[in-house]
């Protein structure tokens, strides 16, 4: 009878690591398969992204100004908000907005999508670009 007890409880062991996993996997695959930004990162992002809020818009369904809503941006195919008019050449790029294509646009949209109608010099520094990326990424 204790072997059978301690089979049991080296049973639920193993269960239990089985639904913790599956439960994290299934959190990173909601977020594209990339953990969550830190608190304080968002927070950096947030207060980056400031001069970005002049034409672009984060509330869910909040209209869209000068450019897109970024509401859900990531992991998004670019070029997909509805009621939006993009480029043609950025509708057509192909890009999902994940950190390496956020990183690339944020540092130089006219480089990354040549013919994108963004007006926007760019991003030279890393640290900023991350921290507006972290911010994008919370805005699910």
């Amino acid at each position: 009878m204790n072997e059978d007890a301690g089979h049991r409880k080296d049973g639920s062991r193993v269960v239990l690591r089985v639904v913790v996993g599956l439960l994290t996997a299934a959190a990173l695959s909601a977020c594209g398969g990339e953990p969550a930004p830190s608190a304080e990162m968002v927070e950096r992002g947030r207060q980056a992204f400031a001069p970005c809020s002049t034409c672009h818009a984060v509330s869910p369904g909040e209209m869209s100004g000068l450019g897109p809503n970024l509401h859900g941006v990531y992991g998004r195919q670019a070029g997909s908000e509805e009621g939006f008019a993009y480029s043609p050449e950025l509708a057509s790029s192909g890009i999902v907005w994940r950190k390496g294509a956020l990183d690339d646009f944020i540092a130089s949209p006219s480089r990354t999508v040549q013919g994108t109608s963004m007006i926007y010099a760019g991003e030279p520094d890393p640290a900023v670009r991350e921290a507006i990326i972290a911010y994008l990424q919370s805005l699910q």
